[in-house]
């Protein structure tokens, strides 16, 4: 229904200003129902026919999605790598840092999620992602069995986002992570 709604809009008024975002909705109208050809075809042709850059971002985003979800991960890994290239200061690149971090993380290529999670960090300090940064640059180095660079990385979240989410789970590890070095006293402040 949205989707022929933005569709109806742009047959009817081909010369509007909001026809490059009507477009773009039609193709994550088709998205959302999981036609990612259908989509992924919608978006490429925002990208083609279309310069505003924030419409392109979006656009290439949604590419990089579409193709995900496809099972097509090589092209969504350049896509969103295009999406660090292009526009390296949007709002998109610091979720496209913070999914490389993830992506690597689950794939338990822990230097890897380590570089992508300390690049978030430095590069978007000020980003509502900024403490899940530190919090996975936490996790990743307890994985990798860096239990100081965890416990480093744990008390950043701590100190810098004493009002996050997280710290509440970031102090328990961080006990967890005492015990496992054997400083029980320092495991007891914590727990």
């Amino acid at each position: 229904l949205a989707r022929q709604e933005f569709e109806k809009l742009i047959s009817t008024f081909p010369e509007s200003k909001l026809k490059g975002r009507a477009l773009f909705r039609v193709g994550s109208s088709l998205y959302n129902v999981s036609d990612y050809k259908g989509a992924l075809r919608v978006f490429k042709k925002v990208l083609a026919d279309y310069t505003d850059r924030k419409l392109l971002a979006d656009a290439r985003y949604q590419i990089g999605w579409s193709y995900y979800q496809m099972g097509k991960e090589k092209e969504a890994l350049r896509e969103f790598r295009k999406i660090l290239a292009l526009f390296p200061g949007s709002d998109l690149a610091a979720d496209v840092q913070f999914w490389f971090g993830e992506y690597y993380y689950n794939r338990k290529q822990f230097n890897k999620a380590a570089k992508q999670f300390s690049l978030l960090a430095e590069k978007f300090p000020h980003s509502e992602l900024a403490d899940d940064a530190y919090y996975w640059l936490g996790l990743t180095f307890l994985e990798a069995g860096k239990f100081s660079l965890s416990i480093r990385q744990f008390r950043k979240l701590i100190n810098n986002f004493p009002g996050s989410e997280f710290v509440p789970d970031s102090m328990l590890r961080m006990g967890t992570v005492f015990q496992r070095m054997g400083d029980t006293d320092s495991a007891r402040r914590q727990f």
